[in-house]
């Protein structure tokens, strides 16, 4: 299903549109691919629709744009982490900077006295 998010023309679209192909077309992984084209597109917006095509309509496309930015450090935003001007479902790559990573591991100690202080529940 196709969904018009704008009726304004979008001269950029096909442009998009081939990279996203050639992208979708190598044998990376779904996060890799949407990095690539986030990369690419640095600073202008990016549909979920184009992020999913790159992923071959794969589920976990959202997930790993997540990860990109909770985990990976990389600066993307959307409507609710603080652009209230773009929409719905479209994403920004703010920049090429990117933060230290962020385990998301908890040390063995911290966990064991989390779980005695809250009884094992």
């Amino acid at each position: 299903m196709i969904i018009l998010l704008d009726n304004r023309q979008d001269r950029d679209a096909a442009f998009r549109w081939g990279r996203a192909n050639s992208i979708r077309k190598k044998k990376l992984g779904v996060k890799e691919k949407i990095l690539e084209f986030l990369k690419l597109n640095v600073g202008r917006p990016v549909t979920g629709e184009e992020l999913r095509y790159i992923s071959k309509g794969r589920s976990e496309w959202a997930r790993r744009v997540r990860e990109l930015h909770t985990e990976e450090g990389w600066s993307l935003v959307t409507r609710i982490s603080g652009r209230p001007d773009l929409a719905v479902g479209t994403y920004v790559l703010e920049d090429l900077d990117q933060v230290p990573k962020h385990d998301r591991k908890i040390p063995d100690d911290v966990r064991r006295s989390v779980l005695m202080r809250d009884a094992h529940t």
